[in-house]
């Protein structure tokens, strides 16, 4: 346990090994890779790159890791990945809180992304910004009308014909930055203020609506902040200023919400 109430320390470590390879006395070594640790299947811990030689220093690494509200037993899990980045085998905990644990009530966060407005025109869309005010105004109250949630944050990240360019690359990682724990500038953004680090118990709920490619095995999402042009072209300026999967995942993962999902409405 964590000195803290509502922490728990989880400590993991990672080698690389040798073996036999089949039915000959020829051995295949490989060195450990990019950690992974869950907490009932939602990843609470990592560390990337070459961490384990064989024969070498094992790896290890003690997460400080926050539990959800109550008492229910909880599963830990680990793995890491081999040259081939092939994955590992799965190494099992689990974990009862000695006593109950009290988060406070949870909130819900509505963060919905609408792009019709770009830097360049050529991307530009007629129908994305509603779509994500619908997305809002149909989400919201059915969240409140639960009555689970201590406050229903909705985030407008919204760029349309008129208003406020809200839809940029920065301010939608300043979003997930704030509930990652991280800090950012949300000030300029509408209830900003009302975000928080997000806890085991709360539940964030994102969507968007405008273009997305695929490019380089990469799927990425276009914000408003194109730059400047005239075609509908992928250029490398484009890859840059667009929201790569991995970019998004990188993002992400630092997100404790005990809920999350992502609707994506993207051509």
């Amino acid at each position: 346990p964590d000195s803290e109430p509502g922490y728990v320390k989880v400590a993991v470590e990672a080698n690389g090994v040798s073996r036999a390879y089949g039915f000959s006395d020829r051995k295949i070594a490989t060195a450990a890779h990019d950690l992974r640790l869950f907490r009932n299947g939602q990843m609470v811990g990592y560390a990337e790159g070459k961490l384990a030689e064989v024969g070498g220093k094992p790896f290890q690494r003690t997460f400080r890791v926050r539990l959800p509200s109550g008492q229910e037993p909880l599963n830990f899990t680990a793995y890491a990945f081999n040259d081939d980045r092939v994955k590992s085998a799965t190494a099992q905990q689990s974990y009862t809180p000695p006593t109950a644990v009290a988060i406070g009530k949870p909130r819900a966060y509505l963060i919905t992304v609408g792009v019709n407005r770009h830097d360049n025109p050529a991307w530009n869309l007629r129908y994305a910004a509603n779509d994500a005010r619908q997305i809002s105004q149909s989400l919201a109250p059915l969240l409140e009308n639960q009555k689970s949630y201590e406050e229903v944050v909705t985030i407008p990240l919204i760029s349309d014909t008129d208003g406020p360019n809200l839809a940029t690359k920065a301010n939608i990682k300043a979003v997930l930055d704030v509930l990652s724990g991280r800090k950012a500038d949300v000030s300029a953004i509408p209830d900003g203020d009302k975000l928080r680090q997000a806890t085991p118990d709360d539940l964030v709920l994102i969507s968007f609506a405008g273009h997305g490619f695929g490019e380089g095995g990469l799927f990425y999402l276009v914000p408003s902040d194109t730059g400047a042009g005239s075609g509908r072209d992928i250029t490398p300026e484009l890859t840059t200023r667009a929201i790569s999967s991995d970019e998004l995942s990188a993002w992400l993962r630092d997100v404790d919400a005990g809920n999350m999902a992502m609707i994506v409405d993207a051509c």
